[in-house]
């Protein structure tokens, strides 16, 4: 199946909950862009899976991300 910007778009109008959209942004470099992670932070995700991402998604081994982890606070 073809990935375009469409059905990115689709995928969150059906409003995925963040493991949904962390698994994606993981197993998909489609997705592995700035609009995506965006999406995925303001989900609000629990601490525990943003670590999770960032330790599976090289994408994802950024200082924004790990600042972004930092700001949760377990």
């Amino acid at each position: 199946m073809r990935q375009t910007k469409e059905m990115v778009e689709y995928y969150k109008s059906i409003k995925p909950k963040f493991n949904d959209v962390s698994w994606l942004i993981k197993n998909c470099e489609f997705c592995q862009t700035q609009e995506m992670l965006d999406y995925y932070k303001s989900l609000n995700p629990v601490y525990k899976n943003v670590s999770l991402l960032i330790a599976n998604c090289e994408y994802c081994q950024t200082q924004e991300m790990l600042d972004f982890y930092k700001l949760l606070k377990p």
